[in-house]
């Protein structure tokens, strides 16, 4: 079930008001202008009541709500009983905002049914101030608190229990800027600082039957960051991401934070289970526009303990560092565009505990596991990625979203229990026989690998009783086949080739 809808009519009100000042005058009226066009231009009907008395523009009853465009439909609504500007006599404008604001929302579900619900946003000692002109307008905002949670969820008219879900974040000693700038489109820029974050979502099974699954994630973030900036055009189709990207939407944020740590816990048909985390901190990156979605992901010094019914006493990983990044093209194209994907587990240790279960005998190396994938590559997208419609029709219809074209590996590195494959690899991909090889493109050419301490690793699973003596045999001869001895104790080196006409060779013998 997606919230995308709620989070969305709240965001864009936020992200005008809450954000060093501008030295210019902007009066109450020119405040409250600037927000009706902005929110109006985003897609929003907004309707209110003012009234103006001295220096003191007073906005009643105001109602923000949204039709999302898209063929699952959607709704969202956000009520705010009033808004005081109030000009201080030095250019700037000091805006307040009630204590709860109330959302309602209504979306589709993956079945095909539909739900809504009620949420609150919570503001605690909030003082905002603009500044500036109607055309470069800056926000600067400090809050004791700022808030969210759910009230009440119903699904195809059916209501939950109120404990059957639960979700709400809190963010503590806040701090931030927005300014926006009116040239063809709007640009804006923030940045937000934030003692912590706690957050909780916790799931139970309306029945509370024996079997019955539910889930609580719950934890808090320390030192927050945010940086961002990017570009708003006119919304003519509310929801219609891919049509908003096409007319000029951009965003680039960061998000960071110094610590953190979480308890997930809950309990389904295979029995009950609990995992706590921690981290030194990480950073979390989004570039949208109308020629990529990229997300980089980074954390440093993480734990994770996992209880489970199978495995009674918690077991503790470590990893140094966890990376991710995706950079994907997201709109149609008739050329090649550029795709990215990296993967990286960093010194990832288990617990002694574990090892002792393993590995009593201490005959394999405990040393850190190392994981690393870097690839880069070409494809086509045949339809806008966040076009829901023309996706769904073509999943309807069978029809493939695009092709790939390119992969390039550029690093491979798989270290664990003494053994280490290095790799590198280039292949281009011929679409014109996918048909007759299964769908899939015939990829054409060549990888790189490297393998150390291969043999090594086998001899000591067999002295583990782990791995059978006929069965290592079978292993050595396919390593004797696919790879030839290279310098260095137990290295072994394996040049894979792959030609137009399907045939696939290892360092010049032919495989298939």
């Amino acid at each position: 079930m997606s919230f995308h809808i709620a989070r969305g009519v709240t965001a864009a009100f936020v992200a005008f008001i809450a954000a060093n000042s501008a030295q210019a005058d902007v009066t109450a009226q020119e405040v409250w202008g600037e927000m009706k066009a902005y929110l109006t231009s985003s897609g929003y009907q907004l309707s209110a009541s003012e009234s103006m008395a001295g220096n003191v523009l007073t906005v009643s009853d105001v109602v923000m709500s949204m039709d999302i465009a898209t063929a699952q439909g959607g709704s969202g609504r956000l009520d705010i009983s009033q808004i005081t500007m109030t000009e201080n006599g030095d250019g700037t404008v000091s805006v307040a905002l009630p204590s709860e604001i109330p959302i309602s929302f209504t979306m589709p579900t993956e079945d095909g049914g539909s739900g809504s619900g009620q949420m609150r946003y919570t503001l605690t000692g909030t003082d905002i101030l603009a500044s500036g002109t109607v055309e470069d307008l800056t926000f600067d905002t400090n809050a004791e608190a700022i808030g969210f949670a759910i009230d009440d969820l119903t699904v195809d008219g059916a209501p939950d229990a109120p404990e059957a879900v639960e979700m709400s974040f809190n963010m503590t000693n806040v701090q931030g800027q927005t300014r926006i700038v009116k040239s063809a489109m709007r640009e804006y820029t923030q940045q937000m600082t934030a003692d912590a974050m706690s957050y909780l979502l916790a799931v139970d099974a309306p029945d509370g039957g024996e079997g019955a699954e539910t889930a609580r994630f719950e934890g808090t973030l320390n030192g927050l960051t945010f940086d961002g900036s990017g570009t708003l055009p006119e919304v003519t189709a509310p929801g219609d991401l891919a049509a908003m990207l096409r007319d000029g939407m951009k965003a680039d944020m960061t998000f960071g934070y110094a610590s953190g740590m979480g308890n997930v816990a809950g309990s389904g048909p295979e029995g009950d289970f609990a995992m706590q985390s921690s981290s030194s901190g990480g950073t979390i990156g989004i570039v949208m526009n109308a020629d990529k979605l990229l997300i980089d992901t980074a954390q440093t010094g993480s734990t994770i303990t996992v209880q489970t019914k199978d495995i009674p006493f918690p077991v503790t990983m470590q990893m140094a560092e966890i990376g991710y990044l995706m950079d994907l093209p997201v709109s149609k194209s008739d050329t090649e565009q550029p795709f990215a994907l990296k993967l990286k587990l960093g010194d990832f240790a288990i617990a002694d505990q574990l090892w002792g279960m393993l590995d009593p005998a201490g005959v394999l190396p405990h040393d850190p596991a190392n994981i690393v994938l870097n690839l880069t590559g070409t494809g086509k997208l045949f339809f806008d990625m966040f076009d829901t419609v023309a996706m769904a029709t073509a999943e309807a219809s069978g029809t493939k979203p695009g092709e790939l074209n390119s992969v390039m590996i550029k690093d491979l590195l798989v270290s664990v229990a003494g053994a280490e494959l290095t790799g590198t690899g280039d292949f281009l991909f011929d679409n014109s026989m996918a048909e007759a090889n299964g769908g899939m493109p015939v990829p054409v050419g060549n990888a790189n690998l490297k393998l150390i301490g291969a043999n090594g690793l086998i001899d000591n699973l067999i002295k583990m009783g782990m791995l059978q003596e006929q069965d290592a045999m079978g292993a050595r001869m396919m390593m004797g086949m696919m790879a030839v001895p290279g310098e260095g104790e137990d290295t072994l080196l394996s040049t894979i080739e792959m030609n137009d006409k399907g045939q696939i060779f290892a360092n010049g013998q032919r495989l298939k």
